[in-house]
């Protein structure tokens, strides 16, 4: 009789365990899947739309907080940037923006008027960007950043890594809808289409990427 109780109580103690580990694993999950994202002066919902739509494939930055501001930044029509502040340096926090203009640069063309596909492409790279960034630690972001300011080189090999990994995600649609959109209207000045040519990939590097295993290419490519 002993025996028996004995026996239903450890057998009580496996079951509870078990449901324990399945509600903390669901959790766990239910976590790792919640996306961060936090729009600042933005009132477009075209734009918070395509970026969300863009955003849900890159699940591998859904664990970290995600800024994007609107405001005229001028030099460039969007960017993204580590947040590298003295606290998260101390703790090891990562955390990214994404800054876009109120229009594209040096026109007077609103970003909430660009075609939803050109604004998935132009997303698509600059989530690029934060998927190279986050594979390194914050102090190596200062020295990345440097690098990037007085390398040409540096900064050509950056900019394709990030149209690279926006293929990788498997836009190239909306990537070659983004180059075409630049490259063959009339809209942007010189100096812009000139630094476009020179340190991104070109309609035709697009055109003739040939699609590939997503988690494959892109351990390669960051151990390269």
């Amino acid at each position: 009789m002993r025996f028996l109780k004995r026996k239903n109580f450890i057998i009580s103690i496996i079951v509870l365990s078990l449901v324990m580990f399945s509600q903390y694993g669901n959790s766990k999950d239910e976590n790792s899947n919640k996306m961060q994202v936090n729009f600042h002066n933005i009132e477009s919902d075209i734009i918070k739309e395509n970026f969300i739509t863009v955003f849900k494939k890159y699940n591998q930055l859904h664990k970290y907080k995600i800024n994007v501001y609107q405001k005229n930044i001028g030099a460039t029509t969007m960017k993204a940037q580590p947040v590298i502040s003295f606290s998260n340096l101390i703790r090891g926090v990562k955390e990214y923006k994404i800054v876009v203009g109120e229009s594209l640069k040096d026109t007077d063309i609103k970003l909430s008027s660009v075609p939803s596909g050109v604004l998935q492409g132009w997303f698509a790279h600059e989530l690029g960007h934060v998927s190279d960034y986050e594979q390194h630690s914050n102090m190596g972001m200062l020295w990345y950043a440097i690098k990037y300011v007085i390398s040409k080189s540096f900064k050509k090999k950056v900019e394709h890594t990030a149209d690279y990994i926006a293929l990788k995600k498997g836009f190239k649609k909306q990537l070659l809808k983004t180059k075409r959109y630049i490259l063959l209207s009339d809209i942007f000045s010189e100096q812009y289409l000139i630094n476009i040519n020179q340190y991104y990939l070109s309609i035709k590097d697009v055109e003739d990427y040939i699609e590939e295993d997503e988690d494959v290419t892109l351990s390669k490519m960051f151990h390269e």
